[in-house]
């Protein structure tokens, strides 16, 4: 199975795990908080699951698949 993903979409998710917040990262990317949440959006829809859990009211949380043993991703 290949996955058609741009460079921008995982830079937008490093970006929220990075910050954790879409509005945190969008300021980091020097982008529109609507823009970095159409990239993730698109992202999602190319790889067929949810990688954030947007329900969060204070930042993002990553959804199941965004997780490793119970865990969140982190680059740090």
């Amino acid at each position: 199975m290949t996955i058609d993903f741009k460079f921008h979409q995982l830079e937008c998710l490093v970006a929220v795990a990075d910050h954790g917040s879409l509005r945190q990262a969008s300021i980091y990317l020097g982008r529109s908080a609507a823009a970095v949440s159409k990239s993730l959006r698109e992202l999602e829809e190319v790889a067929g699951v949810a990688l954030l859990d947007r329900r969060e009211r204070w930042g993002q949380k990553f959804g199941q698949v965004g997780k490793w043993n119970g865990r969140d991703l982190s680059w740090s």
